[in-house]
């Protein structure tokens, strides 16, 4: 992790109910498990971890599973931490009944829906003030997590939404530039001027201002849901995110993934640190693998 102002974490992570590899991590001296209390369906479509979905429907909670992810860690591992993963990322029912859009993969178009952003606080509230009360003495730290792969990345390619269009207006409107009708068209948005490399900046303007807004777009929604969050979690309790990967992140991904404000994240209020899975070069048994954030 990218420690900004939290001390270092070494975790074992797991989503699933591995047992006895905990119990192996813990008699290695690896007592800290980072754990995903999830309601997202991943890339295959099934359920990010073995244990049952906690938000069920419109302010129907069950955090049972919850509890049963920290005993199982404790039966195996007794003196053990955790980092906590919140989810917020729209739970099947919701997209299919309400919101239209996915936010695991298309977190760009929905973020900017007062109505999402508002589905997801209420769950974010009743989860911390829940796992706060019952587990706050073994959770060391939270997670933050939305967008594909519950990373922050938005897998949109830039794609319109309503509320998107409004939103890219008006933020035109505040910077004092022209305001569009539409949001660049994907033949304007995707057009590289200059040897396949760079854009221009007057031909490809429209451009470089809406990719900026939606790497913005993105941090602003980070910060919200991280001053929400410390509105229940301790001040000496780190928050953090999955965030960044400059480092790797390369091609047409380093753009539409949306993950280029890094001095509004850097700076939000109450974010501690940044975090990244290990780098997708060096993930064979016996290599080092390494890490997609900037250190520094």
């Amino acid at each position: 992790m990218s420690i900004m102002k939290s001390k270092p974490f070494f975790a074992y992570r797991s989503f699933w109910p591995e047992l006895e590899t905990m119990k192996r991590m813990s008699e290695a001296g690896v007592k800290t498990i980072c754990f995903y209390a999830s309601n997202t369906l991943n890339s295959l479509g099934e359920p990010y971890c073995k244990y049952p979905p906690m938000w069920n429907w419109y302010g129907e909670y069950d955090f049972e599973p919850l509890d049963r992810q920290i005993a199982d860690s404790q039966s195996v591992c007794p003196d053990v931490k955790f980092i906590c993963m919140v989810d917020l990322n729209s739970p099947e029912w919701l997209i299919k009944n309400r919101i239209c859009y996915d936010s695991f993969s298309e977190l760009g178009r929905v973020i900017c829906n007062p109505e999402w952003r508002e589905f997801m606080n209420e769950y974010l509230h009743a989860f911390l003030e829940y796992s706060e009360k019952k587990h706050g003495d073994v959770i060391e730290a939270y997670a933050i997590a939305s967008g594909q792969t519950c990373e922050w990345m938005d897998f949109s390619l830039g794609t319109e939404s309503p509320a998107k269009t409004a939103a890219f207006q008006a933020w035109c409107r505040e910077r004092g530039i022209p305001v569009p009708d539409d949001i660049p068209p994907p033949s304007i948005r995707n057009r590289v001027t200059h040897d396949a490399m760079l854009r221009d900046p007057q031909q490809d303007r429209l451009a470089l201002q809406y990719w900026k807004f939606c790497s913005e777009a993105v941090a602003d929604t980070l910060a919200y849901f991280v001053g929400e969050a410390r509105t229940i979690v301790p001040a000496a309790k780190p928050i953090g995110a999955f965030y960044g990967y400059a480092v790797e992140l390369n091609g047409d991904r380093f753009l539409s993934l949306s993950h280029l404000a890094y001095e509004k994240a850097l700076d939000i209020p109450g974010l501690d640190f940044l975090i990244s899975p290990g780098t997708y070069r060096d993930r064979a048994m016996g290599g080092g693998s390494g890490f997609m954030v900037p250190y520094g």
